[in-house]
């Protein structure tokens, strides 16, 4: 597992794995706590909510690149916490910045995931 393309594989699931915990921590996880959305085809947008967090999950399942804009509000900012297209996980490397104002859009490669986390300004 420490070996080539399997190391990249396991290290992307450890880091999926740390971000479930936090998940099941902040109670994301109840059904009411949960939003599902395809803005367009083969995008699935799920957030997650409770109290004033947030986390929202962007799936691209084209075989594009898709553009979409996270939930606009004057005083959220959106951290990024994994992007599966991020050259870390042997990814394309999708060069984006890891915070975004309400007002960006961001860009999903194809066949990939990006997740976010809501921090209230």
């Amino acid at each position: 597992l420490n070996h080539g393309h399997h190391a990249y594989l396991w290290k992307y699931y450890q880091a999926l794995i740390r971000l479930r915990k936090i998940f099941l921590q902040k109670n994301y996880f109840k059904r009411e706590n949960i939003q599902i959305n395809t803005p367009q085809e083969n995008l699935l947008v799920v957030e997650y909510t409770h109290s004033s967090q947030g986390v929202i999950q962007c799936m691209n399942f084209s075989n594009q690149q898709l553009e979409h804009t996270l939930p606009e509000h004057n005083s959220i900012q959106w951290n990024l916490l994994i992007d599966s297209a991020d050259s870390q996980w042997f990814g394309p490397d999708s060069d984006k910045p890891n915070t975004f104002k309400t007002t960006n859009s961001v860009r999903l490669c194809a066949r990939s995931i990006m997740v976010f986390d809501r921090k209230v300004l």
